[in-house]
């Protein structure tokens, strides 16, 4: 555990001896922190924007607080924020209480022993927690990226499964281009309803971005194919279709364009390193 930056706890707590006592214990067992203590609503919602704990050890009865009242605040303010309630008597089922109501442990106060193992064990899962959203966000945004650039390309791109040729995902330009008006009815056939009478397409062996095969030399070994396509109504026409699997993937995807003949775009390419 980083200790260059010091935690902050914030104890609920009506007796300043048991929050002198929690506070050796922790310190004892290497945790370096710095703490306050608060006994009312007033100072805990003061203490929450203010002094903005990373730790809540909170007594489960005080005078003019409590400590489930104390857990449904921090819980609003910020869910992420570990709180263990710390008291001197609880029964199993109020116990079960306060962790189905979101307190992420508790310990007995003639139990002290316990409350650093506790402390770490929520700072660990707190650690966790935040990576894990933390990944969710960065996972969003990659979606959000890829969905702008695969729907705001011309050329009509679809996935489909490698083994089974049913479809995964296709983009605005391919129900365009193959006549669909909506998603739902590509993704209800396979890749063979697009097709006029032609076989499955090979997986290449090693290929370049426009899913052309590799040789030793890294120049292509062929041109884009050529293919028969056909639209949602029926008529076909000719399209180059250039396909591409990543190794070991069950999925693979393909662009059409509907020149039989087009030329690659202007911009320099970097083939794909081998073994």
């Amino acid at each position: 555990m980083n200790t260059d930056i010091p935690l902050r706890i914030l104890f609920v707590e009506d007796v300043p001896a048991d929050a002198e006592l929690a506070a050796r214990i922790l310190s004892k067992e290497g945790l370096a922190f710095t703490s306050i203590r608060v006994e009312t609503q007033e100072e805990f919602l003061n203490a929450l924007i203010e002094y903005r704990p990373d730790l809540i050890l909170s007594d489960y009865s005080l005078p003019q607080f409590d400590g489930m009242r104390a857990l449904r605040l921090a819980l609003a303010h910020n869910v992420n924020l570990p709180f263990i309630i710390v008291t001197g008597s609880i029964d199993e089922e109020t116990a079960v209480d306060c962790i189905k109501a979101g307190a992420w442990d508790y310990v007995l106060k003639e139990r002290m022993a316990r409350l650093p193992f506790a402390a770490k064990s929520a700072l660990e899962r707190r650690k966790i927690r935040l990576s894990q959203a933390e990944s969710a966000v960065m996972l969003r945004e990659s979606e959000r990226r890829y969905r702008e650039i695969f729907n705001a390309t011309n050329e009509a791109i679809f996935i489909d499964d490698a083994a089974t040729g049913q479809m995964i995902d296709v983009n605005d330009a391919m129900l365009r281009m193959y006549g669909y008006s909506s998603k739902q009815e590509v993704l209800a056939g396979s890749i063979g309803d697009l097709s006029a009478n032609r076989p499955p397409i090979p997986k290449p062996r090693r290929s370049n971005i426009y899913g052309e095969p590799w040789n030793r030399d890294r120049r292509p070994l062929n041109g884009w194919p050529e293919n028969g396509a056909a639209k949602n109504s029926g008529r076909k026409f000719r399209c180059a279709a250039p396909t591409s699997a990543a190794r070991g993937a069950s999925w693979r995807w393909c662009v059409t364009l509907p020149s039989a003949r087009p030329q690659k775009p202007q911009f320099t390419t970097w083939p794909i390193s081998t073994p």
